[in-house]
């Protein structure tokens, strides 16, 4: 197994929480250096994690002992970070969405295959060994034909000066909370998924929308049902209905470090519920990471973002907007 050396591009709350620990307890990544937008809050994250600083993004991109950049930078200065770290040589893990549109994220693909070098979209959900647990029950019938997915994502208001409410930082429920949506979706309903509907709200104090939601289909004429908010009661969930029962993800996107989430199968005149280990999906996402850029392959992560963008961009262009 190979160690990949990682470079932080951006003080996000999301890289100190959680993927900064990640990759110093994964076996295959080190932490290298951190970059911010002022060298002193560079230096304070350093010292605080036990590592180098760089005097400014460029200058972390220019290192030649980085072999990967993580971007946890808002959704819209993803494109042209991403575009200089492949530049620059670097393998890229960003956080979601990868761009805030379709198009950067096609250009984003085409450059890294160009230059050989891997893009990975921080789901880190998705590597939670309660989706394996999940997608077996499925597999195995305990609620019959899969024929319906209902997931929704959302939260209560945040403060007016958010990142979410920015439209020039790209904004939004959809590119934020919805994408995680769309991602169950692809993840039990496979590629190739249409929209079929799609509403968005857009608040006028924001030029952004808060509220959403879109109904999909796939050839095998199972449904999904996505609702994604920036102005609701938390809700994080993703429910499948078959033919014979239902089973229920209670904590599908945010199960973290030291959470047990629990799954619930349910059929006629029967209810079990599981509670499964704790898991660090962010660790995990990293191993899957650096096993593909071991293998040289990463073509499956490739496809899954080019069909995650072209959803995104469908909900988009196909929504009826506050009418």
């Amino acid at each position: 197994m190979s160690n990949y050396r990682v470079g932080v591009l951006g003080c996000a709350s999301i890289a100190k929480r959680m993927v900064i620990p990640a990759v110093n307890e994964c076996d295959s990544t080190s932490l290298v250096k951190i970059a911010s937008r002022t060298e002193d809050q560079a230096k304070t994250w350093s010292a605080q994690h036990g590592c180098g600083h760089a005097k400014s993004y460029d200058d972390l991109l220019a290192d030649p002992d980085i072999d990967i950049i993580y971007i946890p930078l808002p959704t819209g200065l993803h494109y042209e970070w991403i575009m200089k770290s492949l530049e620059a040589g670097k393998h890229v893990l960003a956080e979601k969405s990868i761009a805030h549109e379709r198009e950067f994220v096609e250009k984003i693909i085409e450059y890294a295959k160009k230059k050989n070098l891997a893009v990975f979209e921080n789901f880190m959900f998705k590597h939670h060994p309660q989706f394996d647990f999940a997608k077996q029950q499925v597999a195995e019938g305990a609620i019959g034909k899969l024929t319906l997915l209902r997931s929704s994502f959302g939260f209560p208001p945040f403060k007016d000066d958010n990142i979410r409410y920015q439209q020039e930082l790209g904004g939004g429920a959809l590119l934020d909370a919805g994408a995680y949506t769309c991602m169950a979706a692809q993840i039990f309903l496979g590629k190739g998924i249409r929209v079929a509907g799609s509403t968005l709200c857009i608040d006028s104090r924001y030029d952004v929308d808060t509220l959403g939601a879109a109904q999909l289909r796939n050839s095998h004429n199972q449904i999904a049902q996505l609702a994604f908010s920036f102005d609701n009661y938390y809700q994080c969930n993703i429910e499948l209905w078959g033919t014979q029962g239902k089973l229920t993800m209670e904590r599908s996107f945010t199960a973290g470090p030291g959470i047990r989430p629990k799954v619930v199968i349910e059929r006629q005149d029967e209810r079990k519920e599981y509670t499964l280990p704790a898991a660090n999906h962010f660790s995990l996402l990293l191993s899957s990471m650096t096993d593909s850029l071991d293998k040289g392959d990463w073509s499956g992560e490739t496809e899954t973002i080019l069909e995650q963008a072209r959803l995104i961009n469908d909900i988009k262009q196909q929504a009826t907007v506050n009418d």
